[in-house]
């Protein structure tokens, strides 16, 4: 019989005692590593989140800057009335204000000036026909503002756009009769 003799007795238990010992030394170490990276992959994770949380935190900083908008029109024009009703609707602006122009005398003034709604923006700034437009899809919830390819294409069509803009703003009355909204 193999293993019978006390020397293969003693030869087995520390051949078993070896083999043992280097399973617990072998898991340990093995589960030491895991742990270590386990800590590794715990460390990036964290990581990852407070990156992408302050790439968030920013991103909706910098939307609330850009949709803070207040568009001053002549409600007196059903015309503009509607057309703002219909852009409002499709390109759902994002914390736009409509007040009508004359409620601030400065701004009626240059509204009367210019034959234009006016727009402005979050940083005060007044903009004028294609303009106001420009900056009003940039508060939409489409997004138009945040592409190169929107910015190109408006600075490419302001100038025909405001051309069509005055060509409207002159027959806006005739317009009006034309347009009905409820």
């Amino acid at each position: 019989m193999i293993g019978s003799s006390p020397t293969n007795l003693i030869t087995n238990t520390i051949v078993f005692t070896l083999v043992f010992r280097s399973f617990i030394v072998g898991s340990s170490l093995l589960l030491a590593t895991l742990f270590t990276q386990l800590e590794h992959l715990l460390l990036y994770m964290g990581t990852l989140f407070i990156l992408t949380l302050a790439i968030r935190i920013y991103e909706e900083s910098q939307k609330k800057l850009l949709r803070l908008s207040v568009v001053y029109y002549d409600e007196d024009c059903r015309f503009c009335v509607c057309t703002l009703r219909i852009l409002a609707s499709i390109f759902r602006f994002k914390h736009v204000r409509f007040i009508r122009g004359d409620f601030d005398p400065e701004i009626n003034a240059q509204m009367n000036n210019e034959n234009s709604w006016i727009v402005q923006d979050s940083s005060g700034n007044l903009n004028l026909r294609s303009a106001g437009l420009r900056v009003l899809l940039r508060t939409s919830h489409y997004r138009f503002g945040s592409t190169h390819v929107f910015d190109f294409a408006t600075r490419m069509l302001q100038s025909p756009l405001d051309r069509l803009y005055n060509l409207i703003a002159e027959h806006r009355a005739f317009l009006s009769k034309l347009i009905s909204c409820k």
